[in-house]
């Protein structure tokens, strides 16, 4: 036998294998016995028979007939969309079945499934198409009996497109920030694909140790939700407790649980309190451009704002940021309007004083910058927005001060006298020697 001869038995041979390997992967079939629920081997139900023959059917979430048809693809979703209709029955339990592609449908309830699209009716002398499978036979095109494809009693057959859908993917996870604050609020952020409208949940850990029931004081974050496009979404963990081992978290899809991201390092340090020595008390304070625009010792910015400047409105976000023109930390504040940004007012803070009279006096210089989206329009109808960014003076409360316990007057006094007594009896001593 020729080389070219067994090269070519060689290649069919493979073929018949892959073929007979993609038709056991991707099938559908009717359960009979036991639980029938399709699951006991982690396959969905896409709709329940009567019998593998000459069957009425009913939908999944019935539960009218012991045997089910399973598909060992797919999420198990039977919503009905544009295109994946199965066959349409005649009600929602012990009914009659027709074909889905009927010009002038008859029935109104359609069985669908998430993975199976373009469904039709096939004359069950030929084969499916390309990339079709068998789901089941009728036993007419309309006012028909439903049997599953190894009975291959009837004239038509249901062939559908397996089209596979898209199942959410937790790509990474990371810390916003590597080390903060206890108390601090820290974003927990993922990416993914394909996760529109899943709910994410998180657990944090500190080595094996978990969150919630392990650590004392420990929270994990709420769980969010992956807007309509969008590949990241973050949630809020207030750290807490501080701890010289860092922590870790892991994200997981609700809907899924077998699909998890755990958070890439760094881990994350929370520090018991701000290393700043002395500690900021205005944005100017920050030596570091990371801890400035995270204001990573929690200062109060409202204390860096003028009077007329209120942080706690919603359409005002202010925050500390690092000008990288002097390499200093500056306090900002951004005003939005409908949604949109309409500017943003930087001040320039400056300050000699030590806080030795429990208040920081400080003065500004302001610079306001309109936002490229804001037209002509909205700089006029917002001017007297940008009119309150301009420099200032401002006293502020200093941080308070830790006195120390029972030392007032009296005991400094109390001290002397203990002082004056104890250089006394050493003068009397060396005099009697």
């Amino acid at each position: 036998m020729s080389k070219k001869i067994l090269i070519l038995l060689g290649f069919l041979f493979l073929t018949i294998i892959l073929l007979n390997t993609v038709s056991a992967v991707d099938m559908c079939w009717v359960e009979m016995g036991g639980s029938a629920d399709c699951e006991n081997n982690e396959y969905k139900v896409v709709m329940s028979i009567s019998d593998s023959t000459n069957a009425h059917g009913a939908l999944a979430d019935q539960g009218t007939f012991v045997p089910v048809l399973c598909c060992n693809f797919g999420t198990g979703d039977t919503t009905c969309t544009d295109n994946n209709k199965i066959i349409a029955l005649s009600s929602s339990t012990n009914a009659h079945a027709e074909a889905p592609d009927l010009i002038s449908p008859n029935y109104a309830t359609d069985v669908c499934y998430d993975s199976l699209k373009d469904c039709s009716s096939v004359d069950s002398g030929f084969s499916c198409g390309i990339g079709e499978i068998e789901v089941v036979y009728i036993s007419n095109l309309i006012n028909a009996h439903i049997e599953a494809v190894d009975s291959q009693n009837y004239e038509s057959k249901i062939c559908c497109v397996i089209e596979y859908p898209e199942i959410c993917e937790l790509t990474s996870a990371t810390w916003e920030s590597e080390t903060v604050v206890e108390e601090t609020n820290v974003d927990v952020i993922v990416n993914g694909t394909s996760c529109d409208g899943e709910t994410i949940s998180f657990e944090v850990f500190r080595g094996s140790d978990a969150c919630d029931g392990e650590i004392s004081g420990c929270t994990n974050p709420e769980n969010v939700v992956f807007e309509s496009g969008s590949t990241s979404v973050s949630g809020i963990w207030t750290a807490n407790p501080s701890h010289d081992d860092k922590y870790s978290f892991v994200a997981t899809v609700v809907a899924n649980p077998d699909e998890t991201v755990t958070s890439s390092t760094p881990d994350l340090l929370v520090l018991a309190e701000c290393p700043y020595d002395p500690e900021p008390i205005l944005c100017k304070g920050y030596t570091d451009e990371d801890d400035c625009n995270s204001n990573f010792c929690n200062i109060n910015l409202q204390d860096s704002t003028p009077t007329t400047v209120d942080c706690e409105d919603p359409t005002m976000n202010c925050g500390c940021t690092w000008n990288i023109t002097t390499s200093e930390c500056a306090f900002s504040w951004t005003v939005e309007s409908g949604g949109s940004e309409v500017g943003t007012c930087v001040y320039t803070q400056f300050t000699e004083d030590n806080c030795d009279d429990g208040f920081l006096t400080f003065d500004w210089t302001a610079l306001w910058t309109w936002d490229d989206g804001c037209n002509p329009t909205c700089r006029e109808e917002n001017q007297a927005l940008a009119d309150q960014c301009k420099e200032g003076h401002r006293d502020t409360p200093c941080p308070a001060q830790i006195p120390l316990p029972f030392f007032n007057l009296y005991s400094l006094v109390a001290t002397l006298i203990i002082i004056a007594m104890v250089y006394t009896i050493i003068i009397l001593s060396k005099k009697k020697k």
